[in-house]
C-alpha cells in the first residue's frame, strides 16, 4: 500500500515517483533524506491572507466607516469558520453600526 506524502504517493516497490502537484520526479530513497519534513503549529503561507490579516482589515475598515467593505472581509473568514465567535462578534459589531448609520435591513 503506498504511503502518502501530501501530495506525493510514494509506493515503496518503486525508485521514483512523480508529484502529482508540481510533476516533478521524486527519487524515492531521496524523498525520505530530503523531502520529509514535519510541520507543527501555525504555518504561514507568503501571499496568503490569514484569517488574523483578514481580521485586521476587516477592523481597519470598521475604524474608518467602510462597513461593506468590513462586512466583505468577515464573512470571507466565517466561509472559512462558521464558528469563529470573535469573528461573528465584530460582524454583529459591524452589521449594527451599518445599520444605525444608513438604516440598512440586513436581518430579517
Amino acid at each position: 500500500m503506498p504511503t502518502v506524502w501530501r501530495d506525493i504517493e510514494v509506493n515503496p516497490e518503486l525508485k521514483q515517483t512523480i508529484c502529482q502537484y508540481c510533476g516533478s520526479c521524486v527519487l524515492i530513497e531521496d524523498a525520505g533524506e530530503k523531502y520529509k519534513i514535519e510541520i507543527s503549529g501555525k504555518v504561514k503561507v507568503e501571499g496568503i491572507k490569514s484569517r488574523d490579516d483578514q481580521l485586521i482589515q476587516a477592523k481597519k475598515h470598521y475604524q474608518i466607516g467602510e462597513f461593506l467593505d468590513a462586512r466583505k472581509n468577515l464573512l470571507e473568514i466565517i466561509n472559512q469558520d462558521n464558528f469563529d465567535l470573535e469573528v461573528l462578534h465584530e460582524l454583529i459589531k459591524n452589521d449594527v453600526e451599518m445599520i444605525k448609520e444608513k438604516n440598512i435591513t440586513l436581518y430579517i
